[in-house]
């Protein structure tokens, strides 16, 4: 590092963030999502000069926490995320707790000032020690020093760093010597055969998957109902239809053998007040319910050796009829292009997609956050997880889409072209309607989406054109 003009203490903040950041490229970061300030300008320094790693430029935090969210799920890497102190920090919790969730491994790479300036109140400062709680494994980088960390959640390193230079100096490239991978889970067969012995009229329910070789092998053989939600990629499969339930009812049913995330259907919740055996089988360490079991599992390898009994009951296919923004989603789904990324918004279009859309196998990779639920940061996570080699279109509700509107920033610097963003506009919170029917409930509105595409100068249309190009479909219910 060249030291001309430059103090020593700047110097020791330039170190501190090159020895953490290439620490993080050691366990397999290869893309930061950086919302540059005052505090973590180091960050950007050590950075900023080096070709290897990508590199994704946001202003707004919680939008850049989710981008980089999206980006670890589309890349199956741990991705990191770098802010300033004070409220830039804090306002990476949400996508926090939907990585934390999920066990994605996002890194929250947090500057802080001076450990004696925490409680002071001075500018900028608060206390970023375990900022995220039980969210984030902590790490307060102080001093060059390794740390493990599983890569099975979020990981935050907060670094101490003396005011920043004005300047921007070289600084020594990063190196590539280790990477970490995640280890193995244990596969724990006892649990799935007591479940086996105890049910005899089991519901399946499969629900968020991203292999799927060994277990559409295992469920042809279980010969049960099936529950096969879109998060799967297994709703679509011609082989698996004879077992799928259209509307799944735990009417005579003895036991739920649940595979997969965390389930959106209605009746997982109708679960907590059954007494009846459930078994989750998940890479993610929760049960999802109140009661039950699970086991805490690598899908594939699971049931490419897993023990299966033959029950040899079929399922119920149904016809069923359709609501106007049903009846919006099933058109959206025929009109998409066999191989796209669709993404589903929560709220309505993720509900909507399992009950209405095409059974037509159009290979499609279809993604949606479920740790929460939540609506927050939705659009910027589909852009986090657009492929530039696929059609990408993300479906939203309006007030789903109020609440991300900044995050088409980083459309400027993708190099995907097709990126259909499909508003559902039905004037407000509509699914509220349904389960409550009161006015104060709704956050009814007037508002349509076009100044925002004129804002971020996108293809505004009210109709399903042409699936390419970049542009806002806002179909108005």
């Amino acid at each position: 590092m060249s030291q001309s003009g430059i103090g020593e203490r700047t110097l020791g903040g330039l170190a501190l963030a090159h020895s953490a950041i290439q620490q993080l490229i050691d366990y397999g970061v290869r893309e930061f999502v950086i919302a540059a300030g005052s505090r973590n300008q180091p960050f950007v320094n050590v950075l900023k000069n080096d070709t290897q790693f990508k590199k994704w430029y946001g202003f707004e935090e919680r939008s850049c926490a989710f981008f980089a969210f999206g980006r670890a799920r589309q890349t199956n890497r741990p991705v990191a995320v770098i802010t300033t102190s004070g409220t830039a920090a804090g306002e990476l919790l949400t996508a926090t707790m939907e990585a934390y969730y999920t066990s994605v491994p996002l890194v929250l790479l947090t500057a802080d000032r001076p450990i004696d300036c925490r409680h002071a109140n001075t500018p900028q400062t608060c206390n970023q020690e375990r900022l995220f709680g039980i969210y984030a494994q902590f790490i307060d980088y102080d001093e060059p020093k390794a740390f493990e960390w599983d890569l099975r959640g979020p990981l935050h390193l907060n670094v101490c760093l003396e005011e920043p230079s004005r300047s921007f100096i070289d600084t020594p490239p990063f190196t590539e010597q280790q990477v970490y991978f995640r280890k193995p889970l244990d596969s724990d067969y006892v649990k799935l055969e007591h479940f086996y012995n105890c049910v005899n009229n089991p519901l399946v329910i499969v629900s968020t998957l991203y292999e799927t070789v060994s277990l559409k092998s295992f469920l042809l053989k279980l010969k049960a109902p099936l529950y096969i939600e879109a998060l799967s990629h297994l709703r679509e499969d011609p082989d698996l239809h004879p077992y799928s339930v259209t509307t799944p009812t735990l009417e005579g049913v003895d036991g739920v053998l649940r595979i997969g995330g965390l389930p959106t259907h209605r009746i997982w919740r109708d679960l907590d007040t059954k007494n009846i055996p459930v078994l989750s089988i998940t890479e993610n360490p929760f049960i999802g319910l109140r009661h039950g079991d699970f086991i805490h599992a690598n899908i594939e390898p699971f049931f490419k050796s897993a023990p299966v009994r033959t029950y040899n009951k079929t399922g119920n296919p149904q016809s069923i009829s359709l609501n106007k923004e049903e009846a919006a989603i099933r058109s959206i789904s025929e009109w998409a292009p066999t191989d796209s990324l669709i993404y589903l918004g929560n709220s309505l279009p993720i509900r909507e997609w399992d009950k209405a859309a095409t059974l037509e196998q159009k290979d499609f990779k279809i993604f949606a956050n479920r740790g929460l639920n939540g609506i927050d940061g939705q659009i910027s996570s589909f852009l986090g997880l657009v492929d530039p080699n696929k059609t990408n279109i993300g479906i939203f509700g309006d007030l789903t889409t109020l609440y991300d509107l900044q995050a088409l920033w980083f459309l400027s610097t993708m190099e995907a072209e097709n990126i259909q963003i499909i508003v559902i506009n039905n004037s407000g919170g509509m699914i509220f309607e349904k389960i409550f029917g009161v006015e104060e409930m709704l956050n009814r509105h007037a508002l349509n989406f076009k100044g925002w595409a004129d804002l971020f100068k996108l293809e505004y249309s009210n109709e399903l054109k042409s699936p390419y190009g970049r542009k806002i479909i806002e179909l108005i219910i």
